[in-house]
């Protein structure tokens, strides 16, 4: 017999379909461990005010584990706000913005459903879920966006609830 061989699961040996499931099970079982490290560890840093993942939102940035304001990006969000104040359309905001030079956070171009983010979007969003994502969103998230250091709970760890 050959060592290197991989021998076929045998339905008629239980022994071997029993090291496959559990082999199977441990493995899940390390994946739920280490994704309820990591969501712990978020939540602890967002409940105490620093940076806790993702990408910051537009006008902040994350400068030694906290949340600063970056200047050029928050003049960027004050002239979203400007213009749709005036009542302007989100495509028509885009290509003002991109017309008039501001940059992306990534240095890409302008969407609809990006600024609609930044606005505050047309009241589909719960303040408690995204949709489209079926997780609430974290009580620290609201929590932090309800103390004024955030502009929204979306913007608290940059994942999407």
């Amino acid at each position: 017999m050959d060592l290197r061989e991989v021998l076929h699961d045998d339905p008629d040996d239980p022994m071997r379909t029993a090291m496959r499931q559990m082999v199977g099970v441990f493995s899940r079982l390390e994946r739920w461990t280490i994704s309820s490290r990591m969501r712990a560890g978020r939540q602890l840093n967002a409940e105490r005010g620093g940076y806790a993942c993702g990408a910051p939102g537009l006008g902040s940035r994350a400068e030694s584990g906290e949340f600063v304001t970056d200047a050029a990006e928050a003049a960027t969000v004050e002239r979203i706000r400007v213009l749709r104040a005036e009542g302007r359309s989100l495509r028509d905001i885009a290509a003002t913005l991109t017309a008039e030079g501001h940059a992306t956070t990534r240095g890409g171009r302008w969407h609809p459903e990006t600024l609609r983010l930044v606005v505050g979007g047309s009241g589909v969003r719960s303040p408690t879920r995204d949709p489209r994502r079926s997780q609430p969103i974290p009580a620290a998230c609201r929590r932090a966006a309800e103390a004024g250091r955030l502009a929204s709970p979306q913007q608290c760890c940059g994942e999407r609830h």
